[in-house]
């Protein structure tokens, strides 16, 4: 039966030599611990690590930050430092395609030049590319990124850069406050028909982009309030004299709820409604240890400390009169005989 390795025990001083095999290809192969991917494993400081840092590390010095050691001969249990150079991750990824290891990756070359083929025609979206070869997103970015399956043909697409936001002319402006106000579209209509975000048509009928000082902003009102005032009190009249308020949602092109809402007088009142104050939020205190005391309630934080203090006091202070009164006893005692 073969001779087995003493098992290492917390407190044995650390490994000082490197132990390994020597392969005909020059490789030298770890003997000891191995990591499920085939990279070497030491312990260092109380924790593993890899064990051809290590190596490179004792043949050449520190690695540079940033690096990564690249494994020349493809074998990922080589602890050889003519094997070992310090590189990119770039650097790394070409050589593991060039030795055809990809590790655990389910994705193959020919996989990663199809993804990067397909979103460069557009029309589908990195989730549904996950989704179609079964990896998670990150591997899709990594691949279009090209941080992974180096390829020196091909070309990384630019980060896409939110468009800025389109400012309208005094012109237009004018044209986004007359249909606001005149012709009583919603700031959502508006928008739509000039093809202008929905927060600067906003900006602009309140008079905050696009400053005229002889506009006057008009009062508050609802974003897709489709009804005027006077509509709204047709409305109520017509509630009164026994008008249906599904027939009458169905005349102004409005929802049931908002004829309900107008007959309750909850909307189109002509009236600003004040705004609730926003509720400060509590506090949570920090529950600290408590001594219930023997005379009174539970004591927490420097009231504990000071109780404490205060009994203690008081013990070696009853303990003192005790002391005091048995003497005066033994020598009132001495006195008799």
């Amino acid at each position: 039966m073969p001779d087995k390795k003493p098992r290492r025990k917390r407190g044995d001083p650390p490994i000082r030599t490197i132990d390994y095999t020597v392969a005909e290809n020059g490789c030298w192969v770890w003997n000891w611990a191995v990591h499920p991917k085939g990279y070497a494993l030491i312990g260092r400081a109380g924790r593993s690590t890899w064990a051809h840092r290590v190596s490179y590390e004792m043949a050449n010095g520190p690695i540079p930050p940033g690096m990564v050691i690249r494994h020349l001969c493809g074998n990922p249990s080589c602890v050889n430092p003519a094997h070992l150079r310090a590189g990119t991750l770039q650097e790394n990824a070409r050589d593991m395609v060039a030795a055809g290891v990809q590790g655990a990756q389910k994705l193959r070359p020919a996989d990663a030049a199809a993804i990067r083929r397909r979103y460069a025609r557009g029309g589908i979206s990195r989730r549904e590319l996950a989704r179609r070869y079964g990896v998670h997103p990150v591997t899709i970015e990594e691949v279009i990124a090209h941080a992974t399956f180096y390829d020196p043909t091909y070309t990384p697409p630019r980060p896409k850069t939110r468009p800025a936001a389109v400012i309208p002319d005094a012109e237009q402006a004018r044209q986004i406050r007359q249909l606001y106000g005149n012709d009583r579209k919603t700031l959502q209509e508006i928008a739509d028909q000039l093809g202008i975000k929905l927060r600067i048509v906003s900006q602009i009928v309140r008079n905050r982009l696009c400053y005229d000082p002889d506009y006057a902003a008009p009062e508050r009102r609802a974003v897709n309030q489709k009804l005027t005032l006077s509509q709204a009190g047709e409305i109520r009249e017509k509630i009164r004299q026994g008008a249906a308020m599904a027939a009458l949602a169905q005349e102004y092109g409005v929802g049931y709820g908002t004829i309900s809402r107008i007959k309750t007088g909850q909307s189109h009142t002509g009236v600003e409604r004040p705004r609730r104050p926003r509720a400060k939020k509590r506090r949570k205190r920090k529950v600290r240890p408590t001594l219930l005391s023997r005379n009174g309630p539970a004591l927490t934080g420097k009231a504990m400390q000071a109780a404490r203090r205060q009994e203690q006091a008081a013990q070696r202070a009853a303990a003192q009169q005790a002391a005091q009164q048995q003497a005066e006893r033994n020598g009132q005692q001495a006195a008799a005989d």
